[in-house]
């Protein structure tokens, strides 16, 4: 009876033990379970924030690019206009002296 009942009494506390351990592990899997989850929130956050900023710099890019067409095409209009001012002070000059010859 004693050898049944000292069984008995190893069997509980072994069932007591994994109990304990049961529960441990079922705390730690929750906690786990959560890190995992606000890991995950912060790496979509970052993940966000580098979208973002990766479309700020883009942005910016074009933004320096077409600033800079946009002066070359000033220089080249200025450009154009000083010649094409010429052209028609050429062609009066012309005309002038072609008049001028045939006056004569």
């Amino acid at each position: 009876v004693v050898s049944t009942q000292s069984t008995g009494d190893r069997q509980k506390v072994q069932f007591d033990t994994m109990k304990r351990k049961l529960d441990n592990t079922s705390k730690e899997l929750k906690t786990a379970q959560a890190m995992i989850e606000t890991l995950k929130d912060q790496n979509h956050e970052k993940a966000n924030r580098i979208a973002k900023l990766t479309r700020e710099a883009t942005i910016g890019l074009w933004n320096r690019e077409k600033k800079k067409l946009l002066q070359f095409a000033d220089v080249r209009e200025a450009s154009l206009e000083h010649e094409l001012q010429s052209l028609k002070d050429s062609s009066q000059q012309f005309k002038d002296r072609a008049l001028d010859r045939i006056q004569f």
